[in-house]
């Protein structure tokens, strides 16, 4: 809404000015999910908003802390109240903040991009508190692989993150349309073959 290099400049010289945009998304985003607690065909909601580089957060994780992170907990809470699963979606390397995300309440962190994120230390650190899903690479293994090379890494990944649950197999970003059909194929066929409890 504002431009990002905008708002940066403004986090020094108009703060007021950021909290008071912050203030009026959060709103807008609890009475959203307010909303759709109310039907009982919303299993899940998706919280997409990217926060970090690949290299390092966009800014300091305090200013989320104060005006960000408890609309994200009164999201969290709605949706709990209601049986509803709470997914978050970030590129980057969002490690140092996801020790809030998890407190913020949610149940399902994704992508953990590959260049920016290794899922594996993740799941050691994490997998007891949050879900992890994602990592199959789009820009490389997706994009470019061959079907069996597509197979292979669903197979690694499948096998190193799915024992004792907590892991949701996704790519790395949404399934764009540079993916070839037959990759996206043998993840699917990959996945019905052998992502199933108990692991074989």
């Amino acid at each position: 809404m504002m431009g990002f290099e905008h708002f940066c400049n403004m986090l020094f010289s108009n703060i007021d000015l950021v909290a008071a945009v912050f203030k009026k998304y959060g709103d807008i985003s609890v009475e959203l999910m307010q909303r759709l607690a109310s039907y009982d065909t919303v299993g899940a909601i998706w919280v997409g908003d990217d926060q970090a580089y690949k290299t390092s957060l966009m800014i300091n994780p305090d200013i989320m802390r104060e005006y960000v992170y408890p609309y994200y907990r009164r999201i969290c809470d709605i949706a709990h109240e209601n049986d509803i699963d709470t997914i978050f979606h970030s590129d980057g390397a969002i490690g140092p903040i996801i020790p809030d995300l998890i407190a913020c309440g949610f149940d399902c962190l994704h992508p953990f991009e590959p260049d920016a994120m290794d899922i594996y230390e993740a799941k050691a650190r994490y997998g007891k508190k949050v879900c992890i899903s994602g990592n199959i690479n789009i820009g490389t293994i997706l994009a470019e692989g061959s079907p069996s090379q597509v197979e292979e890494e669903v197979t690694q990944m499948i096998k190193r993150l799915a024992p004792k649950g907590g892991y949701v197999l996704s790519s790395s970003n949404s399934m764009t349309e540079f993916v070839p059909l037959n990759n996206f194929i043998a993840v699917m066929k990959t996945l019905h073959k052998i992502g199933k409890y108990p692991l074989v």
